[in-house]
């Protein structure tokens, strides 16, 4: 495991402000998130924001909203591929599809 970015090391009530800031810019445009954040007295480099920033979109990518209610993980063992699908259906009525699927027949 790698070790803490330092604006994890910051007290909650900053790290929340930045993690706000960040979605709200939807991850990208540093420069004004950095701006944003100083207009709210939290300073931090940009370099350390950025590397942040690619931490909190892969943890936010693995969240699911309330009508996407399922995540499900899924690796392709041959390529080591991974994609994540969100969707509103139960995690039961995914498993029952999984389980009637017949390799030569595909699912209708």
């Amino acid at each position: 495991m790698g070790r803490l970015l330092k604006i994890e090391m910051l007290p909650e009530a900053e790290r929340i402000a930045i993690d706000r800031s960040i979605r709200e810019h939807r991850y990208m445009l540093l420069d004004e998130i950095v701006a944003d954040l100083t207009a709210q007295g939290i300073t931090v480099g940009r370099s350390s924001l950025h590397r942040y920033v690619v931490k909190l979109r892969e943890k936010d990518a693995t969240l699911a909203t309330p009508e996407e209610g399922t995540i499900v993980t899924i690796v392709e063992r041959s390529s080591g591929e991974v994609r994540l699908v969100k969707t509103a259906a139960s995690a039961e009525a995914i498993a029952t599809l999984i389980m009637t699927f017949r390799p030569n027949r595909p699912i209708s």
